[in-house]
């Protein structure tokens, strides 16, 4: 969880009209208007725990103020129809209160259901310098293209589950997928980047585009391919480990294992 100096708290209300969580009783502070804070959590110690603010469309979370201040995204802001923007721009770095903050990850849910609302957007653009995607983060995301930049290491658990994107790019790099990272996403292909070492559980559950996978993988989860239609599976001779039920269900016509 975020960790805050208890010094920097009157600095981030100072000129805010915030709403704050108190977990225990805590001395009352000035609060004054403009601001686009949106949130903040004080604990016992007096230290803040999240501070949110929007910025040019985007809503972000402080993962830390100190000696890398560094912000994930939270989510897109919507319209008053509920639409998201059409064009979702995320910036390497976004400045607050005189704080540099770099965007290193995108939080859980950040860009996902974009498929339940009247206007999703159409394009997106993420920075190098993306460190992690977080959970659920493109669930049921129908953004038609997302191209992952080679800085990310760690995609999260489902981060693309249900997502209809035509278009999800990986690059050389990438090194953890969570569990049903790309479970019953109808993206038309998914190459696994060879720095990328186990496929976990439920990777590609359900999953019917083309599957490219990378000299490199070692070990294969529990239902990774159960009830895929992919074209054809081709296992890389590296691996080492099937776990039970890899192919269960499985209607891919071709299955090769090296």
């Amino acid at each position: 969880m975020a960790n805050f100096k208890a010094s920097t708290l009157r600095k981030i209300l100072a000129g805010s009209l915030a709403v704050l969580m108190l977990t225990s009783s805590y001395a009352a502070l000035p609060l004054l208007p403009d601001s686009s804070i949106a949130s903040i959590t004080v604990n016992a110690e007096g230290d803040t725990t999240a501070v949110v603010f929007e910025d040019s469309g985007l809503k972000y979370t402080v993962l830390s103020d100190t000696d890398t201040p560094q912000v994930e995204v939270t989510c897109a802001v919507k319209d008053e129809e509920g639409n998201f923007p059409s064009e979702i721009n995320v910036p390497a770095e976004v400045t607050y209160e005189g704080t540099t903050y770099a965007v290193t990850s995108l939080g859980e849910n950040a860009f996902s259901k974009t498929t339940y609302t009247a206007l999703a957007p159409t394009s997106i653009t993420l920075p190098d310098g993306l460190l992690k995607v977080g959970k659920y983060a493109f669930r049921a995301s129908a953004i038609p293209s997302i191209n992952i930049p080679s800085t990310v290491k760690e995609l999260g658990y489902g981060a693309f589950y249900l997502c209809t994107s035509e278009n999800v790019t990986l690059h050389e790099g990438i090194e953890t997928l969570g569990d049903f990272c790309f479970r019953e996403c109808t993206a038309s292909s998914i190459t696994i980047p060879s720095t990328v070492s186990e496929l976990p559980l439920q990777t590609f559950y359900k999953f019917d585009g083309e599957i490219i996978l990378s000299e490199g993988i070692t070990k294969v989860g529990n239902y990774c391919f159960s009830n895929s239609s992919a074209p054809s599976i081709t296992l890389p001779s590296t691996v080492q480990e099937l776990g039970e039920y890899a192919f269960s269900y499985c209607k891919s016509p071709a299955v090769t294992l090296n």
